[in-house]
Protein backbone atom coordinates (compact mmCIF):
# COMPACT_ATOMS: atom_id res chain seq x y z
CA UNK A 1 0.00 0.00 0.00
CA UNK A 2 1.26 3.46 -0.89
CA UNK A 3 1.77 5.66 2.14
CA UNK A 4 2.42 9.36 2.67
CA UNK A 5 0.18 12.32 2.01
CA UNK A 6 0.25 12.04 -1.78
CA UNK A 7 -0.83 8.41 -1.73
CA UNK A 8 -3.27 8.55 1.14
CA UNK A 9 -6.85 9.76 1.08
CA UNK A 10 -6.85 10.56 4.80
CA UNK A 11 -3.71 12.64 4.41
CA UNK A 12 -5.21 14.86 1.75
CA UNK A 13 -8.48 15.11 3.64
CA UNK A 14 -6.58 16.41 6.67
CA UNK A 15 -4.89 19.02 4.47
CA UNK A 16 -8.19 20.21 3.02
CA UNK A 17 -9.96 20.37 6.36
CA UNK A 18 -7.42 22.93 7.55
CA UNK A 19 -6.83 24.70 4.24
CA UNK A 20 -8.14 28.24 3.87
CA UNK A 21 -8.52 29.88 0.44
CA UNK A 22 -5.17 31.22 -0.71
CA UNK A 23 -3.08 29.06 1.59
CA UNK A 24 -0.33 26.68 0.47
CA UNK A 25 -1.08 25.44 -3.07
CA UNK A 26 -4.49 27.18 -3.31
CA UNK A 27 -4.03 30.25 -5.52
CA UNK A 28 -7.59 31.70 -5.47
CA UNK A 29 -7.94 31.76 -9.26
CA UNK A 30 -7.66 29.76 -12.46
CA UNK A 31 -4.23 28.90 -13.85
CA UNK A 32 -3.23 31.76 -16.21
CA UNK A 33 -1.74 29.28 -18.68
CA UNK A 34 -5.10 27.52 -19.00
CA UNK A 35 -6.78 30.83 -19.74
CA UNK A 36 -4.21 31.36 -22.50
CA UNK A 37 -4.96 27.96 -24.05
CA UNK A 38 -8.66 28.79 -24.20
CA UNK A 39 -8.20 32.35 -25.44
CA UNK A 40 -5.82 31.24 -28.21
CA UNK A 41 -8.15 28.45 -29.32
CA UNK A 42 -5.96 25.51 -28.36
CA UNK A 43 -8.91 24.34 -26.27
CA UNK A 44 -12.39 25.06 -27.54
CA UNK A 45 -15.78 23.47 -26.98
CA UNK A 46 -17.35 21.05 -27.42
CA UNK A 47 -15.19 18.49 -25.69
CA UNK A 48 -15.37 16.18 -22.69
CA UNK A 49 -12.76 17.23 -20.11
CA UNK A 50 -11.39 15.49 -17.03
CA UNK A 51 -9.62 17.40 -14.26
CA UNK A 52 -7.83 15.10 -11.79
CA UNK A 53 -7.10 16.58 -8.37
CA UNK A 54 -9.71 19.26 -9.06
CA UNK A 55 -9.36 20.86 -5.62
CA UNK A 56 -11.49 23.97 -5.15
CA UNK A 57 -12.49 23.88 -8.80
CA UNK A 58 -11.00 27.10 -10.16
CA UNK A 59 -10.13 25.52 -13.52
CA UNK A 60 -13.42 23.64 -13.78
CA UNK A 61 -15.49 26.76 -13.15
CA UNK A 62 -13.44 28.81 -15.61
CA UNK A 63 -13.94 26.19 -18.33
CA UNK A 64 -17.68 26.03 -17.63
CA UNK A 65 -17.92 29.81 -17.94
CA UNK A 66 -15.99 29.59 -21.21
CA UNK A 67 -18.60 27.38 -22.85
CA UNK A 68 -17.40 23.89 -22.00
CA UNK A 69 -20.38 21.92 -20.79
CA UNK A 70 -19.02 18.39 -20.25
CA UNK A 71 -16.56 18.68 -17.37
CA UNK A 72 -15.65 16.09 -14.75
CA UNK A 73 -13.51 16.95 -11.74
CA UNK A 74 -12.23 14.20 -9.46
CA UNK A 75 -10.62 14.49 -6.04
CA UNK A 76 -9.87 12.01 -3.27
CA UNK A 77 -10.79 14.54 -0.56
CA UNK A 78 -14.49 14.98 0.31
CA UNK A 79 -13.76 18.41 1.78
CA UNK A 80 -12.07 19.53 -1.44
CA UNK A 81 -15.17 18.55 -3.39
CA UNK A 82 -17.45 20.38 -0.96
CA UNK A 83 -15.30 23.46 -1.50
CA UNK A 84 -15.47 22.96 -5.27
CA UNK A 85 -19.24 22.71 -5.19
CA UNK A 86 -19.42 25.83 -3.04
CA UNK A 87 -17.14 27.75 -5.41
CA UNK A 88 -19.22 26.63 -8.40
CA UNK A 89 -22.43 27.81 -6.73
CA UNK A 90 -20.87 31.15 -5.79
CA UNK A 91 -20.02 31.65 -9.47
CA UNK A 92 -23.45 30.61 -10.73
CA UNK A 93 -22.08 27.51 -12.42
CA UNK A 94 -24.03 24.27 -12.61
CA UNK A 95 -23.45 21.10 -14.53
CA UNK A 96 -19.88 20.28 -13.50
CA UNK A 97 -19.72 16.66 -12.37
CA UNK A 98 -17.61 16.31 -9.24
CA UNK A 99 -16.48 12.78 -8.39
CA UNK A 100 -15.07 11.66 -5.06
CA UNK A 101 -12.61 8.82 -5.40
CA UNK A 102 -9.26 7.48 -6.53
CA UNK A 103 -8.15 8.60 -9.98
CA UNK A 104 -6.39 5.27 -10.44
CA UNK A 105 -9.42 3.12 -9.62
CA UNK A 106 -10.94 1.87 -12.92
CA UNK A 107 -14.31 1.49 -11.21
CA UNK A 108 -14.42 5.18 -10.27
CA UNK A 109 -13.73 6.63 -13.72
CA UNK A 110 -15.12 4.44 -16.49
CA UNK A 111 -15.62 6.87 -19.40
CA UNK A 112 -13.19 8.23 -21.98
CA UNK A 113 -12.36 11.91 -22.44
CA UNK A 114 -11.30 14.23 -25.22
CA UNK A 115 -8.91 16.03 -22.89
CA UNK A 116 -7.31 15.34 -19.52
CA UNK A 117 -5.90 18.47 -17.86
CA UNK A 118 -3.23 17.90 -15.20
CA UNK A 119 -2.60 21.07 -13.23
CA UNK A 120 -0.44 20.34 -10.18
CA UNK A 121 -1.68 16.75 -9.90
CA UNK A 122 1.18 14.46 -10.92
CA UNK A 123 3.65 16.26 -8.68
CA UNK A 124 1.43 15.52 -5.67
CA UNK A 125 1.71 11.77 -6.21
CA UNK A 126 4.31 9.67 -4.47
CA UNK A 127 6.82 8.12 -6.91
CA UNK A 128 5.12 4.72 -6.71
CA UNK A 129 1.92 6.26 -8.08
CA UNK A 130 3.68 8.48 -10.60
CA UNK A 131 4.71 5.38 -12.55
CA UNK A 132 1.00 4.64 -13.05
CA UNK A 133 0.11 8.19 -14.11
CA UNK A 134 0.74 8.08 -17.88
CA UNK A 135 -0.79 4.61 -18.44
CA UNK A 136 -3.90 5.66 -16.52
CA UNK A 137 -4.27 8.85 -18.52
CA UNK A 138 -3.88 6.91 -21.75
CA UNK A 139 -6.68 4.57 -20.63
CA UNK A 140 -8.95 7.54 -19.96
CA UNK A 141 -8.36 9.32 -23.27
CA UNK A 142 -10.40 8.72 -26.39
CA UNK A 143 -8.48 7.87 -29.56
CA UNK A 144 -6.76 11.12 -30.64
CA UNK A 145 -7.52 12.57 -27.21
CA UNK A 146 -5.07 15.03 -25.63
CA UNK A 147 -3.27 15.39 -22.34
CA UNK A 148 -2.66 18.98 -21.27
CA UNK A 149 0.03 18.73 -18.63
CA UNK A 150 1.27 21.75 -16.71
CA UNK A 151 4.68 20.41 -15.69
CA UNK A 152 5.61 21.46 -12.17
CA UNK A 153 7.99 21.78 -10.40
CA UNK A 154 10.70 21.64 -13.05
CA UNK A 155 13.64 21.73 -10.67
CA UNK A 156 16.07 19.52 -8.86
CA UNK A 157 14.76 18.90 -5.38
CA UNK A 158 14.39 16.11 -2.88
CA UNK A 159 11.13 14.95 -1.37
CA UNK A 160 7.65 16.31 -1.74
CA UNK A 161 4.92 16.93 -2.46
CA UNK A 162 5.39 18.63 -4.78
CA UNK A 163 7.81 16.07 -6.17
CA UNK A 164 10.34 17.24 -8.76
CA UNK A 165 9.46 16.70 -12.41
CA UNK A 166 12.00 16.25 -15.20
CA UNK A 167 11.11 16.65 -18.86
CA UNK A 168 13.14 13.63 -20.11
CA UNK A 169 11.35 11.43 -17.58
CA UNK A 170 7.98 12.86 -18.61
CA UNK A 171 8.68 12.22 -22.30
CA UNK A 172 9.75 8.66 -21.59
CA UNK A 173 6.68 7.93 -19.47
CA UNK A 174 4.20 9.41 -21.92
CA UNK A 175 5.83 7.75 -24.92
CA UNK A 176 5.67 4.36 -23.21
CA UNK A 177 1.95 4.94 -22.66
CA UNK A 178 1.29 5.79 -26.31
CA UNK A 179 1.10 9.56 -25.85
CA UNK A 180 2.96 11.58 -28.48
CA UNK A 181 4.21 15.12 -27.74
CA UNK A 182 2.62 17.84 -29.86
CA UNK A 183 4.08 20.81 -28.04
CA UNK A 184 6.60 21.09 -25.21
CA UNK A 185 7.35 24.42 -23.57
CA UNK A 186 10.23 24.03 -21.14
CA UNK A 187 9.38 27.14 -19.16
CA UNK A 188 6.26 29.29 -19.33
CA UNK A 189 6.69 33.08 -19.04
CA UNK A 190 5.93 34.61 -15.62
CA UNK A 191 2.65 36.14 -16.80
CA UNK A 192 1.32 32.64 -17.51
CA UNK A 193 2.04 31.30 -14.03
CA UNK A 194 0.87 31.93 -10.50
CA UNK A 195 3.50 33.53 -8.28
CA UNK A 196 4.57 30.29 -6.57
CA UNK A 197 4.90 28.51 -9.94
CA UNK A 198 6.96 31.12 -11.78
CA UNK A 199 10.28 29.87 -13.07
CA UNK A 200 9.30 26.24 -12.45
CA UNK A 201 6.26 25.68 -14.69
CA UNK A 202 6.28 24.19 -18.17
CA UNK A 203 3.61 22.90 -20.55
CA UNK A 204 3.32 19.62 -22.38
CA UNK A 205 0.57 18.78 -24.85
CA UNK A 206 0.37 15.12 -25.81
CA UNK A 207 -1.88 13.26 -28.26
CA UNK A 208 -2.99 9.65 -27.91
Amino acid sequence: MVTGISGNANGWEEVWRDLKPGERFDRLSVAPALVDLVETGVLKPPMKILLPGVGRGYEAVYLAKSGFDDIVGIDISPTALKEAQKYSEENGVTGIKYVEGDFFDPQVLTEEYDVVIDFIFKCALVPELQTQWAPRISELLKPRGRLIYFMFPLQEKEGGPPFAQRIPDILEATSSAGLKPENIIDLLPPELAHDIHQGRLGLGIFRK
